[in-house]
């Protein structure tokens, strides 16, 4: 193998490893992503339960009001 062929692995082992990088980062984010998502639904879910019961709550304590 001469030197240029050298510098031609080289570059390729460089280019390979610049690619997965890439790769594992993209991979890194997706997975945040999508856990972010997931918490942001859950507290959703949460506030809206909380909400729910605040209603009831309103509603029983107006049930002696008669109209």
């Amino acid at each position: 193998m001469n030197e240029f062929e050298e510098g031609i692995a080289l570059d390729r082992r460089i280019v390979h490893s610049v690619i997965f990088g890439v790769f594992m980062v993209f991979n890194a984010l997706s997975v945040f992503g999508i856990f972010a998502l997931y918490k942001m639904l859950k507290a959703t879910a949460n506030e809206n339960r909380t909400l729910q019961e605040s209603i009831v709550e309103a509603a029983g304590l107006y049930q002696h009001v008669k109209v």
